[in-house]
């Protein structure tokens, strides 16, 4: 009997947000879409573990209920919208390997940026090694929060390449949230609306 490869929510909700119930595929990319304070963040925290939350999230035939966080964080990585560092060089925050050399450069990273303080990194230059940290361990599901926002077109197709790439070799269930609903339409396979999520679902 196989495994359905899917990431389900039920009744899913914090005490501020709105109830929320669907499922993702793994055999997609989805792009989520809807107005700033709908939801959209609060939702794949919650499909994370990284806030409290009611409802229940099961990923393949694994109840999140029943995980323990650190590792169910492990199969399913949120990516902030903001890189967030906590160490004074970027080497400190990951592994150098064969694929961090490999992802950095199809990302236009030159390897010396291992060696910078986070302080001094453009905006792009700390989204696309924020991005590397967080699929460097090779997450099962990876929930992206506004990916490209505020960075300009070369960076945000270099993100989109990326991404669409990564899905492709490995095969993880990927979910994006962004306001730009050109870039979505050019690199996603599919489009939900926030508000087809809440009751019964998609």
């Amino acid at each position: 009997m196989s495994i359905s490869m899917t990431l389900k929510f039920e009744n899913c909700r914090t005490t501020y947000s709105k109830e929320f119930t669907g499922e993702f595929q793994q055999d997609e990319v989805t792009g989520m879409i809807g107005p700033s304070g709908s939801g959209k963040s609060t939702l794949l925290k919650c499909l994370a573990d990284i806030i409290p939350h009611t409802g229940g999230v099961r990923w393949k035939s694994i109840d999140q209920a029943e995980t323990d966080a650190n590792q169910w964080r492990r199969w399913v990585r949120y990516v902030h919208s903001e890189t967030l560092w906590w160490s004074e060089k970027v080497a400190d925050h990951m592994m150098e390997s064969s694929r961090t050399t490999q992802w950095m450069k199809a990302l236009g990273l030159d390897m010396e940026l291992m060696q910078a303080n986070p302080k001094n990194l453009s905006s792009g230059e700390s989204r696309r090694l924020g991005l590397v940290r967080a699929v460097i361990d090779m997450p099962e599901v990876i929930l992206l929060d506004e990916p490209t926002a505020n960075l300009d077109e070369e960076n945000r197709d270099r993100i989109g390449t990326f991404l669409h790439q990564f899905h492709a070799d490995h095969q993880v269930l990927m979910v994006i949230v962004s306001h730009d609903l050109e870039w979505l339409k050019k690199w996603v396979d599919r489009t939900v609306p926030i508000d087809e999520l809440q009751g019964n679902g998609i």
